[in-house]
């Protein structure tokens, strides 16, 4: 009788030792006047968007589309350009410097649930047709936020939308030893010059 060799045991992961919440609060205790930057124009805005007012069958529509084009699967090629979130973060030095960070990289989007996820490199806002973003910091605990962005899922009327909100704490964090933002080990940019 040949014995065989014993099985390896089953390599045990640890859990992880990150508390979500505390990596969030980290992030706003570093990182102060966050705006978003959303596409075409680029300009830094604060306004969170508000859900679009219900109007009567037949009545025009004045509100723009949300993400305008074609319905359907969004490929990256054809995706909107990135929305961007960026704030005024403490460096390792003391001194402040605006940072951005590509939430392409950070938020995915189920399309059965029409919801965000946190997943890597997915372009979720541009696969929910999303745009207008906005970052909104609740000052009564500092690892809650809400990112709300207006999203159409509706491929035949491009002129309704509604605002999905990305709240799971732990995914946007702050690398204090770098002056990062980052998400799923991935980090933002330095923009600018440092400040005192």
């Amino acid at each position: 009788m040949v014995n065989s060799p014993p099985k390896p045991a089953k390599a045990v992961v640890p859990a992880s030792t990150v508390d979500p919440k505390a990596e969030t609060a980290k992030f706003h205790h570093y990182c102060e006047d966050l705006v978003m930057l959303n596409p075409p124009n680029w300009e830094a805005s604060t306004a969170y968007p508000e859900p679009q007012p219900s109007s009567r069958p037949g009545s025009p529509q004045r509100n723009r589309p949300a993400a305008p084009g074609p319905g359907g699967r969004v490929r990256r090629a054809d995706g909107l350009p990135p929305v961007f979130l960026m704030g005024r973060c403490r460096m390792p030095n003391s001194r402040e410097r605006l940072v951005s960070l590509n939430l392409n990289k950070c938020i995915g989007w189920d399309d059965t649930r029409k919801a965000f996820t946190a997943e890597y490199d997915t372009h979720g806002i541009a696969r929910g047709h999303c745009g207008d973003c906005g970052y909104r910091e609740y000052f009564n605990s500092a690892s809650e936020f809400s990112l709300g962005c207006k999203c159409n899922s509706n491929a035949r009327d491009r002129t309704r939308w509604e605002v999905k909100e990305f709240t799971q704490p732990g995914v946007i964090v702050f690398d204090e030893k770098t002056g990062h933002m980052g998400c799923h080990g991935y980090f933002g940019s330095l923009l600018g010059p440092e400040t005192d």
